[in-house]
């Protein structure tokens, strides 16, 4: 079992808290820190070509569209892909300011994730609440407190499978770059469609079980508060 976390600040509030307690955990640790993105991003590789998904290097938090920094924060999520699946086994990958909410619940809740994936195809676990701001969809339930679903905000948090990672080279190589939550519902939406007899849906709780800190969010610059 391995942790890889990527940030852009261990040393600000709200990373460094989230880097004490997921190091805690006791699981090998590995962290990326990248600087933040800030100039224009390739916009010939954008979700479905869509181009008007772009709203420039800046916009008001309110205001819809993807900037620079969503495509550093979909690079991060990519490049900790990557590095876990250098070696083999499942990982978790958690965002810079990831929060576990009750250390004792996620690593229950994580060792029946880690079970079910151990012989199947599903790409992940995600530990992020379901229905926050958004509506998900829940299909079959396929352990005890495990369910498929189509849609969640927040991927600051989720388990890999390390049986996956031709779900995942598929999904980077046909699928442009979103805002990261965003990508893995639409993306793995599309390998549904077209690999329908595989068992490719992400899996969720249908818990709270892990947040984010509060405080300055480097990709809508305000500060958030959970």
């Amino acid at each position: 079992m391995r942790i890889i976390q990527f940030g852009v600040d261990s040393s600000s509030p709200r990373e460094f808290l989230s880097k004490q307690q997921i190091k805690n955990l006791g699981y090998f640790y590995t962290r990326i820190e990248n600087p933040t993105y800030d100039h224009e991003p390739p916009l010939d590789k954008i979700f479905k070509n869509n181009k008007d998904l772009y709203i420039g290097l800046t916009k008001n938090y309110e205001d819809f569209g993807l900037t620079p920094r969503h495509y550093g924060c979909w690079l991060g999520h990519r490049q900790a892909i990557s590095l876990g699946f250098c070696e083999g086994g499942h990982f978790l990958v958690c965002e810079g300011d990831a929060k576990i909410l009750d250390v004792d619940l996620f690593n229950k809740r994580l060792e029946e994730a880690t079970t079910l994936l151990d012989n199947t195809t599903y790409p992940l676990v995600s530990f992020s609440e379901p229905n926050w701001r958004t509506t998900t969809q829940f299909f079959d339930k396929v352990s005890d407190n495990l369910w498929e679903y189509d849609n969640i905000i927040n991927a600051h948090c989720y388990l890999v499978n390390g049986n996956s990672k031709h779900i995942f080279d598929w999904l980077y190589k046909n699928i442009g770059w979103h805002a990261f939550d965003w990508w893995l519902n639409y993306a793995i939406a599309d390998y549904i469609q077209t690999h329908p007899d595989e068992k490719c849906r992400q899996l969720c709780f249908k818990e709270k079980i892990t947040m984010q800190h509060d405080g300055y969010s480097e990709i809508d610059k305000i500060i958030k508060n959970y």
